[in-house]
């Protein structure tokens, strides 16, 4: 079976243009990760993570996937709703 040169250069551009996605995934997570270690505490609990999970997170190498959100979700869910019944509780005290 003979390539055509025409389909060639297009199946290498598809494979530079993945792979240059790929790349650019890697570098935002590995940013993105390492900025999580220069937030303080009280930037960590506005976020609604603490400084161990934010740690846990900035430590995982760049390739391992984003289930960051999906594993602390549930977390930041409680600790929101436990800092609104403290405000309410503060604001009526």
């Amino acid at each position: 079976m003979k390539l055509s040169f025409k389909l060639f250069k297009g199946i290498c551009s598809q494979l530079l243009e993945q792979n240059t996605k790929q790349l650019n995934l890697y570098k935002q997570r590995y940013r993105s990760r390492k900025s999580l270690l220069k937030l303080d505490e009280n930037m960590l609990r506005d976020i609604g993570i603490s400084k161990e999970q934010a740690e846990e997170e900035a430590n995982k190498s760049f390739w391992v996937g984003d289930d960051f959100k999906a594993k602390y979700a549930s977390e930041v869910a409680d600790q929101r709703t436990r800092n609104s019944k403290r405000s309410l509780i503060k604001a009526s005290g």
